[in-house]
């Protein structure tokens, strides 16, 4: 992933662990996948013992896969500071692990929840939704016609949730 790319949802990704906390205690099945690293030495630095320096080994997987009432979802979170989404901001390989998982069968269930305008907007899109407008703009992302490759606040109105995005997306996935 380029470097530009990653922790740019880090507030987001840190409100979803407390929200995932909620849900394990629930009974809920919520497994944070990491980006695979690869050790190239140490830190080199006196204030952290024990620092290492480490560079992503391979792409990364979509943050989280929760599973809730017969319902298992791989799930990004995503997130920007304006009042547009950037479709360039959702890797292939992830799009590709989207379509991989829902081929799985009916209870299996991908989306991204996303954030704008400072925390403001947030919404879960289900990738039956996200993925054919994705993969139209990924055909021709240099060639796309304003307003198709991107998301607006306006845009989320029907997807529209809080930070607990699981009653959204269960209502989505018809559970």
């Amino acid at each position: 992933m380029p470097r530009h790319h990653a922790n740019r949802g880090v507030v987001a990704e840190s409100a979803m662990e407390i929200v995932h906390l909620g849900y394990r205690a629930r009974g809920h099945y919520c497994q944070r996948n990491p980006t695979p690293y690869k050790v190239i030495g140490a830190a080199p630095t006196r204030s952290v013992p024990g620092a290492l320096r480490v560079v992503p080994e391979r792409d990364g997987p979509p943050d989280w896969i929760v599973v809730a009432e017969s319902t298992a979802f791989l799930m990004d979170v995503k997130s920007s500071t304006g009042d547009r989404w950037s479709y360039s901001d959702l890797p292939q390989h992830q799009a590709q692990a989207f379509d991989r998982w829902e081929t799985q069968g009916s209870s299996f269930r991908a989306g991204v929840l996303l954030s704008l305008h400072h925390h403001t907007a947030l919404a879960w899109l289900p990738w039956t939704w996200l993925g054919p407008r994705w993969w139209r703009w990924w055909a021709q992302p240099e060639r796309a016609t304003p307003g198709t490759a991107s998301l607006s606040v306006a845009e989320l109105a029907g997807f529209r949730c809080s930070w607990d995005w699981m009653p959204m997306a269960l209502r989505l996935a018809g559970g």
